[in-house]
């Protein structure tokens, strides 16, 4: 590992320190993970996007509309 040194003002500090407490990280793990998680989005989609995505909407009232019938078009449409 390579060992990095920054420097930041005691506010961002704090704040930062107090995210990385709410996810139960050391402030060094919590640095870690963002920088890693600020590589990886160059790449595209963000690690696990899909898995932390599907099942969100848990709301029971949405329902799947109805499938539209097939429209038939000529090549003349376009």
């Amino acid at each position: 590992m390579i060992r990095l040194d920054f420097e930041i003002s005691e506010d961002v500090a704090g704040r930062l320190r107090a995210q990385a407490e709410r996810k139960g990280l050391s402030l060094s793990q919590y640095l870690t993970k963002l920088a890693a998680d600020a590589v990886e989005a160059e790449k595209g989609w963000p690690a696990g996007y899909f898995e932390r995505l599907a099942g969100v909407w848990a709301d029971e009232r949405f329902e799947e509309p109805e499938e539209l019938p097939y429209e038939k078009r000529s090549w003349k449409d376009f």
